[in-house]
Order: C-alpha cells, then sequence, then structure tokens
C-alpha cells in the first residue's frame, strides 16, 4: 500500500523492482544525464474510487519500467511521496511513459519531471544481499527563480555554492550529488544525519540566494555505487 511508506513491506516491494532493472554501472567521469519524477499525493486523493487497486496498478507501472530498462532507480520518502529516476532523453517521453500510470492519469499523484545531471557519485547494480537504507535527501531550489543567477551577484553566489559543495565532497559523506537543467537547482543525497549542519553552512543558504528542503529517503543500498 502505498500509505505504508515506511513499512518493511512496501520496501521490500522496491527491492524487488530493483532487482529487475540489470543496469550497467555508470560511472560520473563522464556526465550521464537522467529524468527525475517527484510523485506527491494530490490533495484530492482521498476522493479517488478504487484507491487500493490503483496503488497496485502504480507498483506494477513501476516495475514495467523496470523491465523495460528506463527505471534507474526509486525509492520512497519517510512522511509519503517517492522519486523515480528513469533514463528516458525527454520530458515528453517521460510523460508518455508515466501516462500508463493510473495514479497519474486519474489524479492520485501529482507529478514534477526534472531534467538532472549527474556530477558526483555513480549509478551501480545495488548490492547483493539487496537492502533497502535510509539516506538524507537535501534538495536545493534557487531562492529567486526569476534572476536565476543571471546577474553577477547571482553568478557569484552560484560559484561559492559549487565550491561548498565540492568541500562537502571532501567529508566522504555524500553518496551523490547532480543538478537541474535551466539552473533550477539540484539535489544532494549523504549518509543519514551525516552532513546536515555543514549542508545549512552553504554560503548560497546563509545569504537567502538558495532555500532547501531535507527529507529522509529509502533507496538501495548500493545503488549509488557507495561502499
Amino acid at each position: 500500500m502505498l500509505n505504508q511508506r515506511g513499512s518493511s513491506g512496501f520496501r521490500k516491494i522496491f527491492i524487488i523492482i530493483l532487482m529487475m532493472t540489470g543496469m550497467n554501472t555508470l560511472y560520473s567521469q563522464t556526465p550521464e544525464h537522467f529524468m527525475l519524477v517527484f510523485l506527491t499525493k494530490s490533495k484530492d486523493h482521498i476522493l479517488v474510487e478504487d484507491s487500493h487497486e490503483i496503488e497496485n496498478e502504480h507498483l506494477r507501472t513501476i516495475s514495467r519500467l523496470a523491465d523495460q530498462g528506463f527505471l534507474v532507480n526509486a525509492g520512497p520518502f519517510e512522511g509519503g511521496g517517492e522519486i523515480l529516476l528513469l533514463n528516458t532523453k525527454s520530458r515528453e517521453e517521460t510523460e508518455l511513459l508515466l501516462s500508463n500510470d493510473p495514479a497519474i492519469r486519474q489524479g492520485f499523484f501529482t507529478t514534477e519531471i526534472l531534467g538532472w545531471t549527474l556530477r558526483y557519485g555513480g549509478i551501480c547494480d545495488p548490492q547483493v544481499p539487496y537492502e533497502m537504507t535510509t539516506y538524507s535527501f537535501v534538495r536545493y531550489t534557487p531562492a529567486n527563480q526569476i534572476a536565476s543567477y543571471k546577474t553577477n551577484v547571482d553568478l557569484d553566489m552560484k560559484a561559492g555554492h559549487l565550491k561548498y559543495i565540492e568541500k562537502l565532497m571532501l567529508t566522504g559523506k555524500v553518496v551523490v550529488e547532480g543538478f537541474f537543467a535551466g539552473n533550477d537547482g539540484g539535489i544532494i543525497i549523504y549518509q543519514k544525519d551525516q552532513l546536515d549542519e555543514l549542508i545549512s553552512q552553504d554560503p548560497a543558504i546563509l545569504e537567502g540566494y538558495m532555500k532547501i528542503e531535507t527529507k529522509t529517503i529509502w533507496l538501495n543500498k548500493g545503488s549509488f555505487c557507495e561502499k
């Protein structure tokens, strides 16, 4: 059930799905581009008829995406919602694939689709035995969407932010990091609770040029090539 995001049963479902991906190891020496899909329960999800069957169809859709080689990684957030990392080339292709999901088509989920470039870390076959574990998931978003780093001050803040991200990499706690297309921010995933204080000290955040959203996410251990 999708309303039991933290349950061991739901995590086992994601393990089974990810076992099906069969992805070859990818490394970020050459940037890899993916589509990242945020799925959030809509405000009207409780009004959707046959929600139990829709939830099951959603899981079957994820399984098909894995079987077809489109699904790279997936995981639920604690508190609700999930992400899908897809090996697709465009928003249009991604939307077409997701249009077969009744949970999206009937408004159970709202979607946000973003092009994402891997800058640090990698995509690997999950470790065996398969194990879901928790990570800290941080999403960076420009506080001033209109400026979007177009002024000299914004460009300086972006440079400072990137330099600070490099500093975080040196801690050895970061699992994976990448940025969204169009200067729309990015994400960083790190070992649970290990960098919370350092993340908040990013000069771009302290100066109000970027905002962050931090969540706990369940992902298959080793799927980002972490040791």
